[in-house]
């Protein structure tokens, strides 16, 4: 399918994994190591661990497990310890009716709950960049099922149905290019045998070789033959 054919979400979605897998400078590397170093200290391993309690809460019940609500929570760990240097791409199409349930059931209030928060933060200059990771959160919560988070232009979090496929997909494309070797070794094999051993540029080289007595006439004869046909 043409990239003019592809529905205009699947162009949105593909246009955010582009933008999300190019890598930052050294310098913006460093100012999100600090940044998280701090955040974890005031509040974000606080925001970790509440996640962490909210997963084996919600495998109390039989239901939000059978959805994989839990997974969500626990996948959140990484994002509310560390938020700063990652972006959040939703694929709402991917599961549409585990997102659906998901709004149902918390999910919603999840996503607008951090929405808020992240506004009322971005009230101060100084909170801006606070309100910035609290949006992070606000747009997981949107659509965690089929989401991923990208981390210095690396993909570091994934659908396990999608880690799954590009999984089968990486050792198919190994398969392909370990063949495609053998079948390009082969052809060299065989373009090499049919290559005389030598060229008519070589008969004055073996023909000195011949009266220093390096080869043989019968040796001098044969090559010679090779190279005339």
């Amino acid at each position: 399918m043409s990239n003019e054919n592809k529905p205009t979400e699947e162009k949105t979605v593909v246009a955010e994994e582009k933008t999300a897998g190019k890598k930052p400078s050294a310098g913006k590397k460093v100012l999100n190591v600090i940044f998280n170093i701090f955040w974890a200290i005031f509040g974000g391993l606080a925001m970790a661990i509440d996640c962490i309690v909210s997963g084996i809460g919600a495998c109390i019940s039989i239901i939000p497990i059978f959805f994989g609500i839990p997974g969500i929570y626990f996948r959140m760990v990484g994002l509310a310890f560390a938020p700063a240097g990652k972006k959040v791409v939703l694929n709402f199409k991917a599961h549409p009716v585990r997102n659906v349930f998901y709004w149902i059931f918390g999910g919603l209030f999840n996503a607008l709950f951090a929405y808020l928060w992240g506004a009322l933060l971005c009230c101060t200059v100084v909170g801006i960049p606070l309100g910035l990771q609290q949006f992070k959160f606000g747009k997981y919560f949107l659509a965690p099922f089929g989401a991923k988070v990208y981390k210095n232009g690396e993909c570091i979090m994934m659908d396990k149905a999608e880690k799954a496929a590009l999984a089968k997909k990486k050792e198919e494309e190994e398969k392909a290019a370990e063949e495609k070797a053998k079948q390009d070794a082969l052809l060299q094999a065989v373009a090499a045998s049919k290559k005389p051993a030598h060229t008519i540029d070589d008969l004055p080289k073996l023909k000195e070789m011949l009266d220093k007595g390096i080869i043989t006439q019968e040796e001098y004869d044969k090559a010679k033959a090779e190279i005339l046909g």
